[in-house]
């Protein structure tokens, strides 16, 4: 059995699970009943009743998971915005915000809720929009959190970081609140390693990758080098141009270890616009 990193369990509306079994590494379970109670009464529902499915993500590397969150949650945001799921106090589109939950293990609820919920206060503050974080429940506890999008994408590889603190025994708690009760009874037990943390990085690298694609996610496979290489976004201008005129400096692209020529093309087609862009705005010599 091929080895491979667990991450958090999400519950999402009902309307997403049609999406997620196509990706990679993400396993769709029905949310038990004693999940789905510690829900809020405004959380968005199907016509006949189905409050939530549950998903797992796993994957042979941390940027596999964090790329495949990434993709989750912009599903996420076309989903509420084409159903129009929730409400206002659920984190709805019907106030241009989206609605999540996370399940924890009661040992990670009662670390979140130390110190008056600082650490969650902390989340908050540091995303570029206005996040709501609240825990709910005890058996599971879940962490609902409230925001506009890209609230919730700055804030995922954090909360994901929060759950990674403690030992790799958690995990197994985790995965067997969620798994059906058929494939407990088969006795099939799966070592999960320790995982490592998912950096957050510089956040306007993030964005600029993420927009290479329109959003599609595939560019943020560079995302981790790219906080190696650049402190933000300012920086590279040092490298719009090569040598010999060339656009972007191939170096760029080879320190950057992009080796698939459509990639590479996205990454030149950003720098030439860009360069058209800061021509077009230069102002005239007197």
């Amino acid at each position: 059995m091929e080895n491979s990193l667990q991450d958090v369990i999400l519950l999402l509306p009902p309307g997403l699970a049609s999406y997620t079994w196509r990706l990679r590494g993400v396993h769709t379970q029905r949310a038990s009943d004693a999940v789905l109670s510690q829900l809020p009464q405004d959380w968005p529902s199907t016509s006949d009743g189905i409050r939530a499915v549950c998903i797992s993500v796993s994957g042979h590397s941390a940027i596999e998971i964090q790329n495949a969150l990434h993709i989750i949650l912009r599903r996420l945001e076309d989903v509420e915005t084409r159903d129009g799921l929730g409400s206002p106090a659920a984190g709805g589109s019907a106030s241009g915000l989206l609605g999540l939950a996370v399940q924890l293990t009661p040992s990670i609820a009662v670390e979140l809720r130390q110190r008056h919920g600082s650490r969650l206060k902390a989340l908050c503050r540091s995303c570029p929009s206005r996040l709501r974080a609240s825990l709910v429940g005890y058996d599971p506890p879940l962490l609902l959190l409230s925001g506009l999008p890209e609230a919730l994408h700055a804030a995922l590889p954090q909360v994901r970081d929060m759950l990674q603190l403690r030992g790799p025994g958690w995990h197994a708690e985790l995965r067997d609140a969620a798994l059906p009760a058929q494939t407990m009874a088969s006795g099939v037990v799966r070592t999960v390693p320790a995982i490592p943390t998912v950096p957050v990085g510089d956040y306007s690298l993030w964005v600029w990758l993420k927009s290479l694609d329109g959003g599609v996610g595939e560019m943020l496979v560079y995302c981790d080098r790219l906080n190696e290489l650049f402190q933000d976004i300012s920086q590279l201008s040092a490298v719009h141009s090569g040598p010999f005129g060339e656009v972007p400096d191939p170096r760029f692209l080879q320190e950057l270890r992009v080796h698939r020529e459509d990639h590479r093309e996205i990454f030149r087609r950003w720098f030439r616009e860009h360069a058209i862009k800061q021509k077009a705005v230069q102002p005239i010599a007197a």
